[in-house]
């Protein structure tokens, strides 16, 4: 816990000071080797809630800051996509070689979207866990979507069309709409991108005390706010965050201690 206190202290330090954004000075402190991932997330999510006259200048900074980062994170994820395919003599050489290539394509997308959201503050703080965990996520949707998985009710071989998918996450965004511009012919097909989602994490929340159980089922399975949450509980705002904080950190451990997630081949360093 010592470590923890200490580590936020540093990357706080770090971030109040910076120099000036966007100036040399900046650009040769952030762009050091050593500069820490975290931090850069910090930048990149305090210049997106600006909304000043320098808007354009913020969304360049944010735009430089995200290709550093995947920059620095595209070597490893070639090589860890490399291991979720590593035999040629099964599916052909060109065949391994698209899949890598989709793989780390879908892996990049996802941290760009974790590192742009808010909501997810563990990549301020914990990055190289954050990023095993998208990994997992990643590969297990992608192999389920691609039919090299099979799990509970998905049968290995069946795949998922790349529009479908394409459609369904913009249907994310159109969720406020008084109709659905998207026409999905697909149920089953629906049904199952679902499912992919929540599956497997669905399976290690199982694992959590009931408690957390329950918050992490009503937030992230029910849709509902921490003070909604609180209303049905019956407790403090403050209790449902502290137990969704407590239930993040307890993920993390158990989720780690997946043979999927530690294995050389899937991971790597990072």
């Amino acid at each position: 816990m010592k470590d923890i206190i200490q580590q936020r202290h540093m990357y706080t330090q770090l971030f109040n000071n910076l120099p000036e954004y966007g100036s040399i000075e900046f650009w040769q402190t952030v762009e050091h080797v050593n500069f820490p991932n975290e931090v850069l997330v910090r930048i990149l999510r305090s210049m997106r809630a600006e909304q000043d006259a320098q808007a354009a200048q913020s969304e360049y900074i944010c735009q430089r800051l995200s290709t550093l980062i995947l920059t620095r994170l595209q070597p490893r994820n070639e090589r860890w996509a490399a291991g979720v395919f590593p035999n040629y003599t099964v599916l052909g050489r060109e065949e391994c070689s698209n899949l890598r290539r989709d793989l780390c394509a879908d892996l990049n997308e996802a941290i760009l979207k974790a590192i742009y959201n808010a909501q997810r503050p563990s990549w301020e703080e914990h990055f190289v866990s954050s990023l095993k965990y998208e990994r997992l996520h990643v590969r297990h949707s992608f192999l389920m979507r691609e039919g090299h998985m099979t799990v509970a009710r998905v049968a290995r071989g069946q795949r998922i069309p790349r529009h479908l998918l394409t459609s369904l996450d913009r249907m994310v965004n159109e969720q406020e709409s008084l109709y659905n511009p998207f026409e999905i012919e697909d149920e089953s097909a629906h049904d199952l991108t679902r499912f992919i989602d929540t599956c497997f994490l669905a399976e290690k929340v199982q694992c959590l005390p009931e408690r957390l159980r329950t918050v992490v089922a009503l937030t992230f399975w029910g849709d509902k706010t921490e003070q909604e949450i609180a209303e049905v509980l019956g407790v403090a705002t403050r209790t449902v965050h502290n137990r969704l904080q407590a239930a993040m950190h307890l993920l993390f451990q158990i989720v780690s201690s997946d043979p999927d997630f530690n294995d050389e081949c899937i991971s790597g360093k990072s």
